[in-house]
């Protein structure tokens, strides 16, 4: 793949589990955990059988950590200049796999490990290399208006295009600016063997490449040719100088991608060429078990601000371009860093109300029968983390919306890594198994964590189950008053004392909180709600309990 001179590597590290094994759900140190398939078996959500019912495509569980360094200004004895402006910063992600995961497929965990060991090295070696001139040019800069100084910077983000039992690929969008007249950015593919992590060229998934240069020419004269006349040779300098190991791709359930920075096949102005080449257009080429799709249908993020080529509808002749992008609305909005979503389809947008300052976007395809529906979501994380979960159908001429509020993606807080501790966001992967969290107020306030599945007729995630797991905050609390509890399973009433200890640990966030107690057996605590007062057995809250931890 050829390469820019000044590079930012990415780092995947990606894990899959399959679906035929049992999943954890709902743990709360040895209890409550239960798998997968029996709670589906419950019948709570019922789905009709996809036309891919044949299919042995397994999507991987995969996790996304976000990491970063970052240098601000400094007197001669190292503490912060009066200014308080940020030299220099370094992002990146690294991608990872559950427990179970990488279990299940230990070559690409190891894999992917490794590559997140050098690109933590190579973040720190850019910030050694970035800081030393951001210094000097903030030092020449201060002199007249330090407020006016841009960071010099390093930013990698990573979106995956595909990732189960046969391939994982992945798109990192870098940039990079170490001051002077412009950045260095473009997009990097990387792709992986599932079964034995190594990394897959273009010939391990195509059975011949000698006509990719006239594919790839012909499709992108045909897009930017009136405009680039440089475009016309472009058949014979790939014939001539692209081999194997050159071609830069990333495989989707639809096709294959390739890009070419800027600089590789044209000047700078002229920006990131890509095309794809849609499976049905290389169906002698692609080697058939890559066009297979899970059963249920797929998921894949969408990097933000750039066109995604879809084809949202194979029957009507034409191909399709999503756009996920955001803005500032006013100098205010600027101000505060709140941004303004808005979605593209084709030549038709709509922008929802309510701000962020990120971003997490998927497209998600569901499968049943004869047929295949398209839904984006979209997560709006807002000031104090609060979360708002956008779909978007994208089945008819008119983009229309859901809001929910307080709803966003989950993750896993792991203090064992990273020098302060690291949290994994969960990535939409299985439209079929996801978990979501939600902001809850009983007896407190909490992240109440549940499985959901996409609803193929209108998007909207469906729980498999009615009680949310608590996940988040200090989940206990001493009983000030005697409480009558419902004693779990069988429901039996019993009065405890006062001075009893609560361990909350799941509630349908309407009507009650189950509570483990210090021996271990489970109750039910029944809440009423009026007026905007919570109560429990008729005596106000906060007359039953020593603390309730209430967000501000």
């Amino acid at each position: 793949m050829k390469r820019l001179t000044v590079i930012l590597l990415m780092i995947a590290s990606l894990t899959a589990c399959g679906g035929e094994k049992e999943e954890k759900l709902w743990s709360q140190g040895e209890k409550a955990q239960e798998s997968f398939e029996e709670v589906a078996a419950e019948g709570e959500l019922e789905q009709e059988d996809s036309p891919n019912e044949k299919s042995n495509v397994v999507p991987l569980e995969v996790l996304l950590a976000d990491q970063y360094l970052e240098e601000w200004s400094e007197t001669e004895s190292g503490e912060w200049d009066e200014t308080y402006t940020k030299l220099c910063t370094v992002t990146w992600q690294e991608l990872v796999l559950s427990a179970e995961c990488a279990r299940e497929y230990p070559q690409l965990s190891k894999a992917l490990q490794e590559k997140n060991k050098e690109f933590e090295q190579y973040s720190n070696d850019s910030m050694e290399y970035l800081l030393p001139l951001a210094q000097d040019a903030y030092d020449d800069e201060k002199e007249f208006d330090s407020s006016s100084f841009y960071p010099f910077s390093g930013d990698s983000k990573l979106s995956v295009q595909r990732g189960d039992n046969l391939i994982v690929s992945v798109r990192e969008d870098f940039y990079e600016y170490s001051g002077g007249v412009h950045s260095i950015y473009g997009i990097i593919g990387m792709n992986y063997d599932s079964a034995t992590g190594d990394v897959l060229l273009i010939t391990d998934v195509l059975t011949d490449i000698s006509s990719l240069p006239t594919l790839l020419s012909e499709k992108i004269i045909a897009v930017y040719g009136d405009e680039y006349e440089s475009y016309e040779s472009l058949q014979g300098y790939l014939e001539e100088e692209y081999g194997p190991e050159d071609y830069n791709w990333t495989m989707s359930y639809q096709g294959i991608t390739f890009y070419f920075n800027p600089y590789e096949i044209a000047s700078y102005a002229e920006g990131i060429i890509q095309t794809t080449l849609w499976f049905d257009e290389i169906q002698e080429l692609i080697k058939a078990e890559y066009t297979d799709v899970p059963k249920g249908g797929y998921a894949m993020t969408l990097p933000l601000g750039y066109d995604i080529d879809v084809d949202l509808d194979p029957l009507d002749g034409k191909r399709d371009s999503i756009l996920v992008s955001s803005f500032y609305q006013t100098e205010e909005d600027q101000e505060y860093g709140s941004l303004t979503l808005r979605i593209a389809k084709n030549d038709t947008y709509c922008e929802g109300p309510g701000y962020g300052y990120e971003f997490i976007s998927y497209l998600v395809c569901t499968q049943e029968q004869d047929k295949e529906r398209y839904y984006l979501y979209v997560e709006s994380i807002q000031e104090n983390d609060y979360s708002i979960l956008r779909v978007y159908d994208l089945n008819q001429e008119e983009i229309r919306w859901e809001e929910l509020s307080g709803v966003g993606f989950s993750g896993d807080w792991d203090e064992n890594t990273g020098k302060y501790g690291t949290y994994y966001n969960h990535v939409l992967n299985n439209p079929q198994s996801f978990e979501l969290v939600t902001k809850i107020e009983i007896l407190g306030t909490w992240q109440g964590k549940r499985l959901y599945a996409v609803d193929t007729e209108n998007g909207i995630p469906q729980a498999y189950k009615e009680d949310y797991l608590i996940s988040s905050g200090d989940h206990s609390t001493v009983s000030l008053i005697p409480l009558e509890v419902s004693m779990l399973p069988d429901m039996k009433l019993e009065e405890l004392p006062a001075g009893t200890n609560f361990n909350f640990l799941r509630t349908d966030g309407e009507s009650y909180v189950d509570a483990q107690l210090e021996d271990g057996r489970e109750c039910r605590i029944y809440v009423e709600f009026e007026g905007g007062q919570q109560s429990v057995n008729g005596v106000e809250q906060w007359e039953c309990f020593e603390e309730l931890w209430y967000a501000g």
